[in-house]
């Protein structure tokens, strides 16, 4: 049977998979894009549910919302497709 994971314990898991030295700076450096990351409050859920899962083991926990995320997708393929003519 199957597992499936929470947004907290697969961002935790992301980050605990990496190299000890750089994983304070990733969980400072959480980046969320694209549309269903438009949820009202999400940002600040995912920022108090990671605190409070990892409050021992990182001093801090930061995450990143900007406002153009929705179209983050768009933009990155627009800049794609200029970089191949």
């Amino acid at each position: 049977r199957s597992r499936k994971h929470g947004v907290i314990e697969l961002l935790q898991q992301s980050c605990d998979a990496c190299d000890i030295d750089i994983r304070s700076d990733l969980m400072k450096n959480i980046v969320l894009s694209n549309g269903n990351t438009m949820i009202r409050g999400l940002r600040q859920r995912i920022e108090k549910d990671l605190r409070q899962s990892v409050a021992t083991t990182y001093a801090e926990v930061k995450v990143i919302a900007p406002p153009e995320r929705r179209i983050g997708a768009w933009i990155g393929g627009s800049i794609f497709a200029s970089l191949t003519r």
